[in-house]
């Protein structure tokens, strides 16, 4: 295969100069092949950051990333172990804390996860539309206690 700027192209046969477009529905792989793909990558970058983070245990971009890793991979109880040791190096960050309590959600940690949410705020979190969208969160958002955080959030944010 021939790769162009437009996009893939191959050679019709070996007597011709000229190259034909491929049909688009041709190079998308399927929806499972995707999900395959993605698991793949996904335990890619834990075993590359767990090397990461033995050779630098402080290093906490790459902490971040193995909590994330960990999470998609639907490994939580590892995911939340990481980012509670982010929040013990990084106890004053918003993002982390914010990443906590979606670990904690994740977990059924209900009270915890709302807790953690809370100190996220108090310490300047306030992306309302990715709390609401975000599916680590759909464990809370029934919650009354998750309710009354999101409408003082809106509060906090209108100004």
């Amino acid at each position: 295969m021939l790769l162009r700027h437009g996009g893939p192209y191959v050679r019709l046969s070996n007597t011709q100069s000229f190259l034909t477009p491929l049909p688009r529905e041709s190079i998308h792989p399927s929806p499972l092949l995707r999900e395959q793909l993605g698991q793949i990558g996904q335990e890619f970058l834990v075993d590359f950051y767990q090397v990461v983070t033995d050779r630098q245990p402080e290093n906490l971009e790459a902490l971040a990333e193995l909590a994330q890793a960990h999470t998609r991979l639907g490994e939580w109880e590892r995911g939340l172990e990481l980012d509670r040791r982010l929040v013990r190096m990084l106890p004053e960050d918003p993002t982390i804390r914010y990443n906590l309590s979606c670990s904690l959600a994740l977990t059924d940690r209900t009270l915890e996860a709302l807790e953690a949410l809370e100190e996220a705020i108090a310490l300047g979190y306030d992306d309302v539309d990715y709390l609401l969208s975000d599916p680590d969160m759909d464990p809370l958002k029934d919650e009354p206690r998750f309710v009354e955080l999101v409408r003082r959030l809106r509060l906090q944010t209108a100004y």
